[in-house]
């Protein structure tokens, strides 16, 4: 049976049809992505803000709301006014954010590898063997990004759809060598990833700590277990599936449809590894809640004085923090002593303990309990 509406009608039909369904998906991804950047800023410290782990979110979900913002504007004008060209320029710029997007939120987790291969800790053939097949991984998905660009700008020269131009990019061989180095670039950095967790008997604890609290046990290893999923195995099942569906359908529109996904989906997974990763330190500070007050002794001959107060820093060797006098009862009377200098506790962030060894900020499970 044929169609009663004319040619040209039922293909712009068909054109609109599925540029909705593209403007649709990336106004849900760009309204989430608005408020998580406000958030950021807003549960964070200006300590925490001057973190590269911060900055590189920031950079992330700003990368996010750019592709959302483009993407609604080569789109809305091709539905309002049809006839007249897509602007090639709006699509060579969304084309490049899309594409390196998921190697920029990639090189972010690189950081988080630091942080459990720790260079002063890490014997050196073992740190280069591991980061430098990163790095050519890295390098050689930049430079077939940088290719496919400058042949798809010329693919394009001639295309006037957004249509005809994805159909393009998807001829050219660009995109498949992207997500099968995606699939073994995440492959070796999870692989990586949690096999030092498990020889730092991170998941698996055993011995007298693991008795000793298993609650912060149990809290670590849900968060050693999401940031291994949201961060690692995720993407290399995203680009698995990719894969699949081009050379099983070969259809552009769900493939771009995934590709945008895509992108979102790992920046706001690495933004939730990061909150994870807070919540695991503001739980285990919840359960030693700290006595700011001093708190008197009273033994046989009386009160014997008035200590300093206890934080739960006390168990890691720190010195006691207060600005209080102690006071003391002798035989002769009252001493009051002068308040002493005091000299703070090694800082602890929602990142972990701040040393010399971990010089980006980023949480780094260790096998040391605090008593």
């Amino acid at each position: 049976m044929t169609s009663p509406l004319p040619a040209f009608m039922t293909a712009y039909l068909h054109a609109l049809n599925k540029s909705l369904k593209v403007i649709i998906l990336c106004s849900v991804w760009l309204g989430v992505s608005i408020p998580l950047l406000f958030a950021l800023f807003f549960f964070s410290t200006s300590r925490l803000r001057r973190q590269p782990i911060f900055i590189f979110n920031v950079v992330s979900i700003c990368i996010g709301i750019t592709m959302g913002l483009l993407n609604i504007q080569i789109l809305v004008p091709s539905l309002v006014e049809p006839l007249v060209p897509v602007d090639r320029h709006s699509v060579l710029a969304y084309t490049f954010f899309s594409a390196s997007a998921p190697i920029l939120v990639e090189s972010i987790l690189m950081f988080r590898l630091f942080a459990v291969f720790p260079y002063r800790q890490t014997p050196k053939i073992i740190f280069f063997s591991i980061f430098i097949p990163l790095g050519l991984l890295k390098a050689g998905r930049l430079g077939n990004l940088i290719e496919f660009m400058v042949t798809f700008s010329g693919l394009i020269r001639n295309a006037t759809t957004t249509e005809e131009m994805g159909e393009l990019s998807l001829r050219h061989t660009g995109p498949k060598v992207e997500w099968f180095l995606q699939v073994v670039d995440n492959s070796f950095a999870s692989v990586l990833f949690l096999w030092r967790l498990n020889l730092n008997n991170s998941l698996f604890p055993t011995g007298t700590a693991a008795s000793a609290q298993p609650r912060s046990y149990s809290s670590r290893i849900r968060t050693l277990f999401w940031i291994a999923v949201s961060n690692f195995i995720f993407p290399v099942i995203v680009s698995i599936t990719l894969l699949a569906l081009y050379f099983r359908e070969g259809d552009y529109l769900k493939c771009l449809m995934f590709l945008i996904s895509n992108a979102y989906i790992e920046i706001i997974g690495v933004l939730m590894a990061t909150v994870w990763s807070a919540s695991t330190h503001w739980q285990g500070s919840e359960s030693h809640p700290p006595n700011s007050f001093p708190v008197a002794r009273f033994d046989g001959n009386g009160a014997s004085g008035i200590p300093t107060s206890k934080t739960h820093w006390e168990a890691s060797n720190a010195r006691p923090s207060t600005s209080f006098p102690v006071v003391r009862f002798d035989g002769d009377g009252l001493s009051i002593p002068t308040a002493k200098a005091i000299q703070p506790s090694p800082r602890e962030d929602i990142y972990g303990t701040l040393d010399s060894s971990d010089p980006f900020g980023i949480y780094r499970p260790s096998t040391k309990e605090s008593a």
